[in-house]
């Protein structure tokens, strides 16, 4: 067993754990060092890393679920540099994990596989882990090659039934009254949202700081309006100088099936024209047959899906395998 050494990540070792989360899920748009900021400033916990030699080699995460209404539910995530696998160093990234887990009396661990990679999926399951049936289909549109056949005069059919589409630059992004709205509105679509967990409403404020998140600006923010009211929402995140990700296309259940969610992506596509994108990155719950029907016939090609995996902590670890992660972790704290 190699000489690793397991610690709670600091400042400096941020741009090589960003480094190392774009090596390992190269089929998502790479991740900004400020992006990487903010998702850690909002996180229940600091990441782990392994350190090889003084150099970090492997990061490992587990984060807290607020979004569920399943107490202590927690998701994982183990990265380790692609020159550096098949040494040891994720099975003691893995046992800090647990370590972690048992602390804060964790009831279920979800952590997410790429679809095809058998070698992550068989390490995970020999460690209790099971797929839940549920996955994320990761899709990406190269803009230039987008099929826009069809959407001609949307926008003024859609106006003509009462349905008008602006940004929240043009409403006021400081229009707290209106965010409050949009808020409830957002609220709405999020109960719809198929998953393995009972989903609990997120406040205002948390919502408010994620709609704002690096690389998205009021600009980014399309909002479909019937009279002053919200009722559709789609919006881009810049990533890099030619990328983007779109997070959110929703609609009120009362207006679906009218083409707002299909002006809305108009849109997002329009606006990487104008501003040479390359491409457009989404992820959609695989079942949404409703979302994938508009992005499929845009274009949007699919990327190695996320294969949801969990483990109910509940379950014991097998005896030979608990023995050796702890053997691991004994070893690594000795030489920190």
């Amino acid at each position: 067993m190699i000489d690793v050494v397991i610690r709670a990540a600091t400042e400096s070792d941020e741009p090589t754990i960003v480094s190392i989360r774009n090596e390992t899920k190269r089929h998502m748009p790479p991740q900004t060092l400020d992006e990487y900021r903010y998702a850690q400033a909002g996180a229940s916990s600091a990441p782990t890393v392994a350190s090889l030699e003084g150099k970090v080699v492997g990061v490992s995460v587990l984060r807290e679920l607020k979004s569920v209404a399943r107490p202590q539910t927690f998701f994982t995530d183990v990265a380790v540099a692609v020159d550096h696998r098949s040494q040891g160093i994720g099975t003691a990234l893995y046992a800090h994990v647990l370590d972690q887990a048992g602390a804060c009396r964790a009831t279920r661990l979800y952590g997410e596989i790429s679809k095809g990679d058998t070698i992550a999926l068989a390490y995970f399951e020999r460690r209790g882990f099971a797929r839940t049936g549920r996955s994320q289909r990761i899709s990406r549109l190269k803009v230039a090659s987008a099929r826009l056949q069809g959407y001609e005069g949307l926008v003024e059919r859609i106006a003509a039934s009462g349905i008008r589409i602006t940004t929240l630059a043009a409403i006021g992004e400081g229009d707290q009254p209106f965010l409050r709205a949009l808020h409830r509105m957002v609220i709405g679509n999020w109960r719809d949202i198929p998953g393995s967990e009972q989903l609990v409403d997120f406040p205002y404020d948390r919502w408010l700081r994620d709609l704002f998140s690096p690389g998205i600006s009021a600009d980014r923010i399309w909002i479909a309006l019937a009279g002053d009211q919200p009722v559709g929402l789609a919006s881009l995140s810049r990533r890099g100088d030619r990328g983007a990700y779109n997070h959110d296309t929703g609609v009120s259940r009362e207006y679906r099936g009218r083409g707002i969610a299909r002006v809305l992506k108009l849109m997002t596509i329009r606006w990487a024209i104008n501003n040479g994108i390359d491409y457009i990155y989404t992820a959609n719950e695989a079942a949404n047959s409703a979302i994938l029907s508009i992005n499929i016939p845009l274009g949007y090609e699919e990327m190695p899906s996320l294969i949801e995996i969990a483990k109910d902590m509940m379950k014991p670890e097998p005896e030979t395998r608990l023995s050796e992660m702890r053997a691991t972790t004994a070893r690594s704290a000795e030489s920190d």
